[in-house]
């Protein structure tokens, strides 16, 4: 078995401990295992956004979204990244997307609103 739950759980749990990079390997490992999965490469796109690599965000959170269009997090994330990189058309995009999964979502509505 390839222990997907557990290993994102580990992945959670390291990255609320502050173990990034066991955080990062586990989500990695999680992506590799079930490349159908969205969760994983949000994780990691968060933790890109924290850590200022803006590039490596947006190519994470896209890959979530890829494979889950309905993943409203993961949207309003990729909005966050695309904004702080100053790519404003691709944020509002971002923004309205996380609008259409999630209508009741206030932060995508907060953001749609801002752009």
């Amino acid at each position: 078995p390839d222990y997907r739950e557990a290993r994102y759980n580990l992945g959670l749990a390291s990255y609320f401990l502050g173990e990034r990079d066991d955080a990062r390997k586990a989500f990695r490992t999680v992506a590799a295992v079930a490349p159908d999965l969205a969760d994983p490469h949000k994780e990691l796109g968060m933790m890109a956004l924290e850590d200022g690599d803006l590039e490596g965000a947006i190519a994470e959170l896209r890959r979530a979204v890829e494979r889950d269009p309905r993943f409203g997090a993961a949207w309003l994330y990729l909005g966050v990244a695309y904004a702080k990189a100053a790519r404003h058309q691709e944020a509002k995009s971002a923004f309205t997307s996380c609008l259409e999964a999630e209508p009741a979502n206030p932060d995508c509505r907060k953001n749609v609103a801002a752009y």
